[in-house]
């Protein structure tokens, strides 16, 4: 395939991915999610198109480069999505995401007792230790609604470093995300999850090559990879890609990072069966296996193809171990996303998320490999 039709492949999944985004919002709010899902598709097709597809006076250029601009609107929708999330604490049904960073955290950090004495109400716990800990100085206070804002301004961060414009592109195609508005007003955390991932593959590659700084890295790819279970994948496939471009130091960095998560799970899960409780981020493994029989079919005729794909293409460059995890991720989670709408039949359902989280890494790619090279 040429590099021209690649591109369009990638921009068209990413419109596509976030038509899905607005079913899924447009149903739960309105109950017209096929119908609104094709209004935003066009509009925002339309959008992507001129803001990637052409050249940009220097207007254009000032708004998209400004740091204090962007970081300003991030913060002031984060703190509208804090304050509607405040207002459904009292909800019983409300979202057991937030309740599994919540819950855990308080019983750890003010009782003193196991993360996994407690449940996210009638749901397991889903997110590791390292990452509860992480976010524990907000959801503690109930600041959950703002994890995804700061991931999303710490890759703006990171990127911004690399290209003001093209990191203010990705601040507003961030915010178009349906879903990913929806997530910071529940307090959701998987998209923070691939926006981490994000920060992590251009730091490894932009970071001054120093024990210093690699082993701080390993111990943020720890606590990344141990948000869910299948995440030491993930971050493992980045340090694969740095192994290719240094083998010292993508050697260090899997060992810190592989490591560190291993740490973090296995310090837990013993105080866990230690005193009685089960283990709950295991259970997202069962999870996966109740995608049902096709889903699964389906992801496993495709992981061989893509697995020789990122063996043969994934190269030096955090873009490619980027579009290469972001890959292997859809191929892994969609399944899972598709096997419970089929199971349930309603637009609205939570399996959706499963299908749409890793498009930071995906949106990444198209704003700093491809539009990079069409501009060269």
């Amino acid at each position: 395939m040429g590099s021209t039709a690649r591109d369009k492949l990638l921009v068209t999944t990413f419109v596509l991915l976030a038509a899905v985004e607005s079913i899924v919002v447009a149903e739960a709010h309105g109950g017209h999610g096929i119908l609104g899902a094709l209004l935003y598709a066009m509009m925002l097709g339309a959008a992507v198109s001129w803001l990637l597809l052409r050249a940009h006076g220097d207007n254009f250029r000032r708004v998209f480069s400004s740091r204090v601009f962007w970081i300003s609107i991030v913060l002031l929708i984060g703190v509208l999505a804090e304050k509607h999330y405040l207002s459904t604490l009292g909800i019983q049904n409300r979202i057991s995401t937030a309740k599994a960073l919540e819950f855990p955290a308080r019983a750890l950090l003010l009782h003193g007792h196991d993360l996994y004495s407690v449940t996210a109400g009638e749901t397991p716990i889903s997110p590791g230790p390292g990452w509860i800990i992480l976010w524990a100085p907000l959801s503690i206070f109930n600041l959950t609604a703002f994890i995804p804002v700061l991931a999303l301004l710490f890759a703006y961060g990171v990127l911004f470093r690399r290209d003001r414009v093209r990191a203010g592109l990705f601040a507003l195609l961030m915010l178009v995300q349906m879903l990913f508005l929806s997530e910071m007003r529940n307090g959701q955390d998987l998209f923070a999850i691939s926006l981490m991932l994000v920060a992590l593959a251009l730091l490894l590659e932009d970071a001054p090559v120093s024990n210093h700084h690699l082993v701080l890295l390993g111990v943020l790819g720890g606590i990344i990879a141990s948000a869910r279970i299948p995440m030491i994948i993930m971050t493992s496939l980045i340090g694969l890609g740095l192994w290719r471009r240094d083998r010292r130091v993508g050697t260090i960095f899997l060992a810190l990072s592989v490591g560190t998560a291993m740490v973090w799970h296995g310090l837990f899960y013993l105080w866990a069966i230690y005193d009685g409780d089960w283990y709950q981020p295991l259970h997202v493994l069962g999870r996966a296996s109740r995608a049902g029989k096709k889903p699964r079919l389906l992801s496993m005729s495709a992981l061989p193809v893509v697995l020789m794909g990122i063996y043969r293409r994934m190269g030096k460059t955090s873009m490619t171990w980027l579009l290469s995890t972001f890959l292997l991720m859809i191929t892994l989670f969609a399944p899972v996303g598709i096997g419970e709408y089929l199971e349930s039949r309603q637009l609205d359902w939570e399996g959706a998320n499963y299908i749409v989280f890793p498009v930071p890494l995906l949106l990444t790619y198209i704003l700093f490999h491809t539009l990079q090279r069409r501009d060269a």
